[in-house]
């Protein structure tokens, strides 16, 4: 520090106000004015958050309440478009139809307007408990007028009908999104619920209408058998329109409400599973049934068949085999238009149910947050005001004058864990340790040594007993090898005394399954990471999916990533507490009955010798890693598929062999020379083979440093024996 840097520095420690104020006041009187600037601090803080969380409550329950309208609204919809379907077959057909069919459908559209009118009333209750302005609304008022026109069936014209039908679906959906943004539901800050939001007041009352005028246009064109050209068009448009929303909606929910909410991904893939069978229901409605003019059911039996999903609704319209059937004999499924509405009550649950939770969490929060606060407060006020500290300084002034005059035998009394009390804890520790200096220096030298080689034996111990944990691991690999395999071998050697490299097999009524891996690190570390990949493969390893490695490899990475935080985003901004570990290994599938191994390699190689080849050939695997910061979480491996013959032979080794500087010349053993000792040693049985590799290996070490842990596996492969 410069010479005027220390003149400001000290200026401002001597000449500030506080400083000086500070300086004037006995300790009591210090201690009052700090228990005092605390309290106003923790005061301000506890209300700056108080108001916070109060407004995040305030905002989730105007959202409730928005979802308490919409609800009642969105129960208009329903009856009010089956309504508009009804009405239109009735007043497409000529008299005769209307002789036949008409009472059971002015049944059906009795019952309709009834529903329509009970959720109306029902609406009108929710509004004067939720948002009383929205009843008196110009909107609300507009629609509840031209309803009572419809419903007295003053429209005589079926395309005048349809007109007035679709007027009103419009301004119900309006007043879905004038209560949805009156009340904030629609600008959620919270990403998963502002998108379940934007479905159930938008998207979903969007996709049902144009389903519903599909299925409504299409009654009525079943009634009169004919079609114009304009009215295609519309069809196309709409069926159109039906499967983009639908994709639309599929991945929404899939890229944005199941990344931020992957709780519900138990609840939401069915559906998005169902979204692709109801827009296929959809298409095949529109395509064969009205377009491809079949005309080859009832009108009633159309309408049920795109509307309810269920038998017993199916039979009350009459939907027999035929009419959700097609001539090729191709079935189609019912109630396309039910399934979306089931959808749509579905969304509406949980975004009630997230908004309850996040009421729950906030009311938790601002509890614990004002509990914290006064309790601290109570802390402050009584440890600064009751507290003294002059007579203990007074002391310890007194003893240090002592020490000064050569007293080295002062000891304070230590009755107190504060500041002073470690002041005088330290003020003892240095006495005692002046003494010991003077009188046992030797001493103090020869327990020290034996100290630190105690703990240094004590240490060791520990490491060595990891090896026995890490040993056990890989001992029921071993006994399944030792079953499975007639002439195999196996090198494990850790750098230190544990290491991160690991070799897994495990037996199966088909065939076999093993994995050599290179975890990142060596030593202690890389053995706690053998530990974890071991225990992630031994679960995700199941009888559905040894026969895909390459699918597994992904498992495991998703897995890994996601156990230790390991995302790309991480990378961005590092800190000294993040980790970037994961593993390169090969995941290798022997099928017996085939006769044939599927390989998948993340930076590790597989090679081969055929009992007629020439030479060794060399399977190389993806060049990514697994479960690291930079590995995509999606990223996909992929399988290559090796025939086997009898006498076959596989190798797989970590880079601990490969890459080991030898001794004489300054170069890695490498695969070259690798190959080479398998070439020259192929007739003899794999455990002299394994010999003849680890002779040569260590030879070119010399006295070299061993630079990595150690894997090698390989086997001959014996159908008769191996697979028996």
């Amino acid at each position: 520090m410069s010479r005027t840097a220390s003149l400001t520095l000290s200026r401002l420690l001597t000449d500030n106000p506080a400083v000086d104020l500070m300086a004037r006041l006995t300790y009591p009187k210090k201690i009052q004015v700090v228990g005092l600037v605390a309290g106003i601090a923790i005061l301000l803080l506890t209300g700056q958050l108080f108001f916070s969380l109060a407004g995040q409550i305030e905002r989730a329950r105007l959202e409730r309440s928005g979802l308490y309208l919409v609800i009642p609204i969105r129960l208009i919809l329903e009856p009010l478009q089956e309504h508009r379907g009804l009405a239109h077959a009735y007043l497409s057909g000529d008299e005769e139809f209307r002789a036949s069919q008409g009472p059971h459908l002015q049944s059906l559209l009795k019952a309709r307007r009834a529903a329509v009118d009970a959720a109306i009333a029902a609406a009108e209750a929710a509004f004067q408990r939720h948002l009383p302005a929205l009843a008196q609304d110009r909107r609300w008022l507009e629609f509840c007028q031209s309803w009572r026109a419809a419903a007295r069936g003053e429209d005589t014209d079926p395309r005048a009908t349809l007109e007035r039908h679709d007027h009103l679906v419009a301004q119900l959906n309006t007043l879905i999104s004038a209560a949805a943004d009156a009340t904030h539901l629609t600008v959620d800050p919270y990403v998963g619920t502002f998108y379940l939001a934007q479905m159930v007041t938008q998207n979903l009352p969007a996709v049902l209408e144009q389903m519903a005028r599909i299925r409504d246009m299409g009654t009525g064109f079943y009634v009169t058998h004919h079609i114009d050209r304009d009215d295609k068009y519309l069809l196309i448009s709409l069926n159109t329109m039906t499967r983009t929303s639908l994709d639309g909606l599929r991945q929404t929910v899939q890229d944005k409400v199941l990344r931020t909410m992957p709780e519900l991904g138990d609840e939401l893939k069915p559906r998005l599973e169902q979204m692709d069978r109801i827009a296929g229901s959809v298409d095949t409605f529109t395509q064969m049934k009205l377009l491809g003019m079949l005309f080859d059911s009832s009108p009633t039996a159309f309408f049920g068949a795109m509307t309810y999903p269920h038998p017993a609704e199916l039979n009350a319209y009459g939907v027999g085999p035929r009419d959700t059937t097609l001539d090729s004999g191709e079935p189609i499924a019912p109630g396309p238009i039910g399934q979306v509405y089931d959808t749509l009550d579905q969304f509406t649950r949980l975004l009630d149910n997230a908004i309850d939770h996040r009421l729950w969490v906030l009311y938790q929060q601002l509890a614990l947050n004002l509990t914290v606060s006064a309790t601290a407060l109570i802390i402050v006020i009584y440890m600064l005001w009751l507290m003294y500290v002059a007579f203990p300084i007074r002391k310890l002034i007194f003893a240090t004058e002592r020490v000064a005059g050569g007293d080295l035998e002062v000891q304070l009394e230590i009755d107190r864990d504060d500041e002073i009390g470690q002041l005088a804890r330290s003020f003892n520790a240095m006495t005692e340790a002046v003494r010991f200096t003077r009188n046992n220096l030797e001493r103090l030298v020869s327990e020290r040594t034996a100290d630190l080689a105690a703990k240094n034996e004590l240490i060791m111990d520990s490491i060595n007993y990891a090896r026995v944990i890490q040993q056990s691991y890989l001992r029921s690999s071993q006994a399944d090898m030792a079953t499975t395999l007639t002439d195999y071998a196996m090198v494990w050697e850790p750098r230190d005394v544990v290491g991160g490299d690991y070799l897994y097999f495990r037996r199966f009524e088909d065939g076999y399954f093993f994995a050599v891996i290179d975890c990142t690190g060596h030593g202690v570390p890389g053995a706690f990471m053998t530990l974890i990949m071991a225990s992630y493969l031994n679960n995700l390893l199941t009888h559905a999916n040894r026969h895909d490695p390459a699918a597994l490899l992904s498992r495991m990475n998703q897995a890994v990533k996601t156990a230790l935080g390991q995302h790309e985003t991480s990378a961005a901004e590092p800190s000294e507490h993040d980790s970037d570990d994961g593993m390169d290994t090969a995941f290798c599938w022997v099928d017996c009955h085939h006769q044939q191994l599927t390989y998948a390699g993340a930076r590790t190689p597989l090679f081969l010798l055929q009992p007629d080849g020439q030479s060794v050939i060399q399977f190389n695997g993806e060049r990514m890693g697994v479960g690291y910061v930079h590995t995509p979480m999606d990223y996909r491996w992929h399988n290559q598929t090796i025939p086997l013959q009898a006498g076959s032979m596989i190798y797989i080794c970590t880079d601990g062999l490969i890459d080991q500087v030898g001794e004489a010349r300054r170069m890695a053993f490498g695969k070259k020379r690798l190959k080479q000792l398998i070439l020259d040693n192929r007739d003899l049985p794999m455990h002299e083979q394994q010999a003849e590799i680890m002779a040569e290996f260590k030879s070119w070490q010399g006295k070299e440093a061993r630079r990595d842990d150690l894997c090698l596996f390989a086997f001959r492969h014996h159908p008769s024996g191996d697979c028996a």
